[in-house]
């Protein structure tokens, strides 16, 4: 499971591994370069790398710069690379195959130092986009818990980690509800996004379409801040679902059509959407032969714009009678 623990903030910085030997000075972020795959690779890795440089830069003012993959053997080194990369650049990535290991599993990292060579190399290794991101996070979160003696030739691992949770997420709604974020700005939406991704979230929650209040406190109309959403999931490699109740009769024919149309404008619109979340009850009160089709056209029109995307049904309100027609129906 994911700790939590909190940033170290201050400027005096801690990331300083001394060798008992003596042969060098010690591991220093702002002395090191960040060395990463180049070319076509996932949204979620470059992110990775921007992160860790922007994070340092910002909380620490490290200014460890990215390489590319043209390694400087005269520099220490931060090696970041999908888990089961053999090589990046000049340089070998330790690889650890078993499955029992954290970073060969969903989501999970690896985090190790290298002082085998004439300048040390700090490994995060992830599974995935996702697992890189976690890393890094892990690394940002304790910094100053990383002081300790390293021996000379070998590979000392100093984390690894995989989620216990599938499902690792909250709901962030931007309405004018007191459980809303409506007064937020697209970068501070962006920067908390950013840190449940780095504390180990994998999903979030949205409300894009209930209530129609207007809010004098948003930054950028609803419609905005709804598709904004997606953008930043994707960046981060984040789930994206939306919760979208019908609170109306599904029998009348208008309504049932114009909320058809909503939902498909959106997700023609939407860069990303992982699923749409529809509650049975609390609110609506259809029983569930009208919902179950609804439900039908809603996913054929999600699955035109967002192919792996699914349909959560929460059949809270329904009786037993209800639910068992539920099950009968799938």
């Amino acid at each position: 499971m994911f700790r939590t623990l909190a940033f170290g903030f201050s400027l005096a910085f801690a990331f300083q591994l001394s060798i008992l030997n003596g042969s060098w000075a010690g591991f220093s972020l702002d002395q090191a370069r960040l060395l990463s795959r180049g070319g076509e690779i996932p949204t979620a890795e470059q992110t990775a790398a921007e992160v860790l440089v922007e994070e340092l830069k910002g909380r620490f003012n490290i200014d460890l710069k990215l390489l590319g993959e043209d390694a400087a053997e005269d520099l220490p080194l931060v090696v970041l690379a999908p888990q089961g990369t053999k090589r990046v650049g000049s340089v070998d990535v330790p690889i650890r195959d078993a499955d029992e290991f954290p970073e060969n599993r969903a989501e999970g990292f690896r985090i190790a130092m290298d002082n085998s060579g004439a300048q040390p190399r700090l490994f995060i290794l992830g599974a995935g986009g996702r697992g890189m991101l976690f890393g890094v996070g892990y690394l940002l979160r304790n910094l100053q818990l990383l002081d300790r003696e390293f021996p000379q030739g070998e590979i000392a691992e100093i984390e690894s980690s995989a989620p216990m949770y599938e499902i690792r997420g909250h709901q962030i709604g931007y309405r004018a509800r007191a459980n809303s974020w409506d007064a937020w700005t697209p970068e501070q939406m962006e920067t908390y996004f950013r840190e449940m991704a780095l504390f180990g979230s994998n999903c979030i929650e949205n409300i894009p379409f209930q209530d129609e209040d207007y809010s004098p406190h948003m930054k950028l109309p609803r419609e905005e801040m709804n598709l904004l959403y997606g953008e930043i999931c994707d960046k981060y490699d984040l789930d994206y679902w939306i919760w979208s109740p019908a609170e109306f009769p599904l029998d009348q024919e208008n309504k049932r059509q114009e909320l058809l149309d909503r939902h498909e404008k959106f997700f023609k619109e939407c860069v990303r959407l992982d699923g749409v979340f529809f509650p049975g009850g609390d609110p609506g009160d259809n029983p569930p032969e009208l919902v179950m089709p609804f439900l039908k056209d809603v996913a054929e029109i999600l699955h035109k714009y967002h192919p792996e995307a699914g349909i959560w049904l929460s059949m809270q309100g329904f009786d037993r009678e209800a639910v068992e027609w539920c099950f009968e129906y799938l």
